[in-house]
């Protein structure tokens, strides 16, 4: 299976291989698919949640640019003719339309020009850095982008854990997982500090990136011998939030 890492990510064959060295490996399958249909389960919500919003912004784009295009430019003739002093607002509103009529291709070229090269600046590390600390920063978005990451992370070090994987490679496992740096690097810094001897809670709150709710759910299941237990919890609260 490692030999084919494009169709089975590390989470599986490290899953694999604990059922292998435990004898469970019926078990660790069967629990793979079940964590594979709640992964996509999620993922379907998502999508089907944002679907509307994202049509609706496409159709109000178009209808934007259809009247600053076609509308405006023919009411604005006829206010013209009519040779009155027209509103402060009105008269932005048909500036606006004649500069869109005139420059629009400068303007998407513009716009084009700054999504390039705003994609090669995110390749960067510096840039990686800077668009995914903004992103969690972002208002309403930032939340959905840290409380999908976290209940990835959560399910997925808990579906290890529970499976017989040690918690330094586990973590190591999710850390690659996440498509977030500022994520990752908190994962590693509380990795780093676990094989120190450190418990788990504290490097995580030390961090600043995890929500004290979480911390204080992990540091309970710490505690009380039930750490995978409680990561699923965290990771069903967050889905569902």
């Amino acid at each position: 299976l490692q030999e084919h890492r494009g169709v089975f990510p590390p989470v599986y064959t490290a899953m694999i291989h604990a059922g292998e060295t435990s004898g469970t490996l019926e078990l660790v399958v069967e629990r793979l698919a079940d964590f594979g249909e709640q992964q996509l389960a999620l993922q379907r919500k998502i999508r089907s949640t944002l679907a509307y919003p994202i049509l609706m912004l496409i159709v109000g784009v178009g209808v934007v640019v259809f009247l600053m295009a076609y509308v405006i430019p023919r009411v604005s003739e006829i206010f013209v003719d009519m040779k009155q002093e027209l509103p402060l607002p009105t008269m932005i509103l048909i500036r606006l339309s004649e500069l869109f009529q005139k420059y629009w291709p400068v303007a998407l070229m513009v716009i084009i020009a700054c999504i390039v090269a705003g994609r090669y600046y995110v390749k960067t590390n510096a840039g990686r850095r800077r668009y995914d600390t903004w992103l969690l920063k972002l208002p309403v978005v930032g939340t959905i982008v840290e409380k999908v990451a976290i209940a990835r992370i959560t399910r997925t070090l808990g579906t290890l854990l529970h499976n017989g994987v040690p918690l330094l490679s586990a973590m190591e496992i999710v850390q690659n997982l996440v498509n977030n740096v500022v994520l990752q690097q908190a994962i590693e810094e509380a990795r780093q500090e676990i094989s120190e001897g450190a418990s788990i809670t504290t490097p995580l709150a030390r961090g600043g990136v995890f929500p004290p709710s979480v911390i204080q759910m992990i540091s309970v299941g710490e505690q009380s011998g039930n750490l995978e237990g409680m990561l699923f919890k965290v990771a069903e609260t967050f889905d569902s939030e």
